[in-house]
């Protein structure tokens, strides 16, 4: 099947149009997944860091409430 220049390049026309969109589309979705993977680590380190706060004021407690050891008790 031979195909007229004009139908050719017709063809030329439409596969870049549709590569060209093809790619935008991808592009698009990486960047969605991007945007939530950034915003899962963000709360990630906020979760975190609350973690720590949280254990710090624990110790914190438990060291100030500690009794001292009397004569002969071990730590």
């Amino acid at each position: 099947m031979k195909l007229s220049e004009k139908r050719l390049g017709q063809l030329v026309g439409w596969s870049f149009l549709i590569g060209v969109t093809g790619n935008l589309l991808l592009c698009l979705t990486l960047y969605r997944q991007m945007g939530n993977l950034e915003y899962k680590v963000n709360q990630l380190d906020s979760n975190l860091y609350s973690v720590i706060q949280s254990l710090s004021i624990e110790v914190y407690s438990l060291k100030n409430s500690k009794q001292t050891n009397r004569t002969g008790e071990f730590e």
